[in-house]
């Protein structure tokens, strides 16, 4: 078979990477006081971990529409196909 494929079990190895993203940034804020350049560093990591967070989750969401689309193709094509064999006969 040639074309696109999608596993469908990877969309949730994506949403641990989420969830991991959002712990570490999480877990910058648990070491104690920074002072300075230190505590802009810890911010702006923060930003970006949360940014990555949400660009994750919202990748995640989009997969899941299309994959969905695909599954409503491939059912519809199936449909039309059984539908086309049956006028057929055997």
């Amino acid at each position: 078979m040639t074309g696109y494929a999608a596993d469908i079990a990877e969309f949730g190895r994506l949403a641990d990477c989420a969830q991991h993203i959002r712990a570490a940034s999480n877990a910058l804020g648990t070491h104690g006081v920074l002072t300075g350049a230190a505590r802009e560093f810890e911010e702006s990591w923060r930003h970006a971990l949360t940014t990555l967070a949400h660009a994750a989750d919202d990748i995640i969401d989009r997969l899941h529409a299309a994959a969905g689309g695909y599954r409503a193709l491939d059912e519809a094509a199936a449909e039309r196909y059984g539908h086309i064999a049956a006028a057929l006969g055997p």
